[in-house]
């Protein structure tokens, strides 16, 4: 990239470093994030997400779900037929949902310092995005594991007679039952009794080593069980996004389609400059999250003497709940948590 230079063929130039950069795989675990929860999110989603093309509705987009809770069932009628048929078509209803989760990262590089040096400026750039892209990310894991918790619904299958107890918006589970033979049978009839259409089961580390077990005893007469109720559900972990959020002890079981994850790129694919200040600004797809884009922001300014660089990027996001389920009590997410051994 030339001193004073940056236009649609720079851009790419710094892309397609980075992405040398991110194929390298001893200096890429460096810049791996975590984004366990992210990718769980991103796989049971079944609603599209939409930009609204109205700048009064800048920060919105439309999420769409498939309806069919209407019943048009009819126990009175006769032996006879006919060849009329009202029928009722399902719905897509859509909503609008707020963009309201937001995370930047910044960095900058001094031009003079790369003068005569073997690291050219470009490859020091394209290392720093890296760098960038996984802090946005794993901040953004972090918030979006969070907000699973805000959309906790009432058990439907808990109390008297069960191994769980409704407490302060969790089911709370013994220790002692927090493995697939002791907590599995319990919650394939709670996902019975909540209207689930499957189980995904994701934690902080609740199930990791049971489950590690399950599959090292997997070819012990004794030990098929517990594989084979792995086998019933998807079960998934979230360590560090969990932990970052003193989750640890939770459970988040999901319906699967029950939530949605939208994104909002403000700035265009090609670099735009603008003169007062004098700034580009464009967006770049996210290497981890497809249909998320990065927001950028570019400006080079003379400090005391000396070009600097800098960059700035921002993520726009949401995380939904499906507002139109048939049961308005079950909202298809259930919250467990490891009740500690008195």
């Amino acid at each position: 990239m030339a001193a004073g230079e940056f236009n649609k063929t720079a851009l790419k130039e710094l892309q397609l470093r980075m992405e040398e950069k991110w194929h390298e795989k001893v200096k890429n675990r460096d810049y791996n994030p975590d984004l366990a929860t992210a990718k769980v999110i991103k796989e049971q989603q079944t609603a599209t997400v939409k930009e609204i093309e109205d700048e009064s509705l800048d920060r919105q987009v439309s999420v769409n779900w498939v309806d069919f809770c209407q019943d048009n069932s009819d126990d009175t009628v006769t032996d006879d037929d006919s060849c009329d048929i009202v029928a009722t078509e399902p719905e897509s209803k859509s909503k609008l949902e707020e963009i309201d989760t937001f995370v930047q990262d910044s960095f900058k590089v001094n031009e003079e310092k790369f003068r005569g040096n073997f690291i050219k400026m470009e490859e020091a750039i394209a290392v720093a995005l890296l760098g960038v892209e996984r802090n946005l990310i794993n901040k953004l894991n972090k918030k979006l594991a969070a907000k699973l918790l805000t959309f906790g619904g009432v058990n439907q299958y808990a109390g008297a007679g069960t191994i769980g107890t409704n407490v302060g918006g969790y089911t709370e589970i013994p220790a002692a039952d927090f493995t697939a033979e002791g907590f599995f049978p319990y919650l394939q009839q709670a996902g019975v009794m909540n209207k689930f259409s499957s189980l995904l089961v994701l934690d902080g580390g609740n199930l990791f080593q049971d489950n590690y077990r399950s599959r090292k005893f997997l070819g012990n007469d004794d030990g098929k069980a517990a594989a084979s109720m792995y086998g019933d559900l998807t079960y998934r972990n979230d360590l560090f996004g969990f932990n970052a959020n003193a989750m640890q002890d939770v459970t988040i079981v999901l319906d699967p389609g029950s939530i949605a994850f939208g994104s909002k790129a403000r700035f265009p694919e090609t670099p735009r400059e603008i003169k007062n200040p004098s700034v580009t600004r464009y967006s770049v797809p996210s290497n981890y999250i497809p249909g998320l884009r990065y927001d950028v922001t570019y400006k080079m300014e003379c400090i005391n003497g000396k070009i600097w660089h800098s960059w700035n990027y921002k993520i726009r996001t949401g995380l939904w709940l499906n507002p139109i389920r048939c049961n308005e009590n079950i909202t298809g997410v259930l919250l467990f948590k490891k009740k500690a051994a008195a």
